[in-house]
């Protein structure tokens, strides 16, 4: 006998418009095969779909999960601080090679020595002309202004030290982590 489509009746009763389900259940009244495995599927959904049974974990599995969570995120950081490390530094090689080699082919050496000789003269007077200038406040300005101006540089230069040091220190610790 043919029991299509009333198998697949069986298998999906939810989706079985008024007409199906008179029709479906003419034929279970009918076979003994179809009724058969009605009451198998029956059985089925209620032992394993309506009622599902938790196993619990092993013992020690949320411990070696959260460990090897951790494992893998700080291989994770460390595999993207040197991939970021070597993107930066082949991008500064090529930067530099391509500057090097826009040079070696737009000029000539004694350019190169002249510009260096210039930027080497240039800097040395400016941080001359710049401790002149310091020294002749100092000498002009009160003593007691150059000690408070002491205190002022040497507490401002500490606190930036402690600030710096609190960051790197809080970064230790807590680690940078991805968002």
């Amino acid at each position: 006998m043919n029991h299509q489509p009333y198998e697949q009746w069986i298998f999906e009763p939810d989706s079985l418009s008024h007409a199906e389900q008179k029709a479906l259940a003419a034929h279970l009244a009918t076979c003994k095969e179809c009724a058969r495995l009605r009451q198998k599927w029956s059985l089925l959904e209620e032992e394993t779909l309506f009622s599902p049974v938790m196993v619990a974990p092993q013992p020690g599995f949320t411990r070696r999960w959260r460990n090897s969570l951790t494992e893998r995120r700080q291989r994770e950081q460390r595999r993207q601080a040197w991939r970021f490390f070597l993107i930066l530094v082949a991008a500064t090689t090529l930067v530099f090679l391509s500057l090097a080699a826009i040079l070696l082919l737009t000029t000539s050496p004694a350019e190169w020595i002249q510009a260096a000789v210039h930027t080497l003269a240039t800097t040395a007077g400016t941080f001359a002309a710049a401790r002149s200038l310091v020294f002749t406040w100092l000498s002009l300005a009160p003593a007691s202004l150059n000690i408070i101006v002491g205190i002022a540089l040497g507490l401002s230069f500490s606190i930036l030290v402690l600030i710096w040091t609190f960051a790197i220190w809080k970064t230790a610790l807590t680690g940078v982590w991805n968002r």
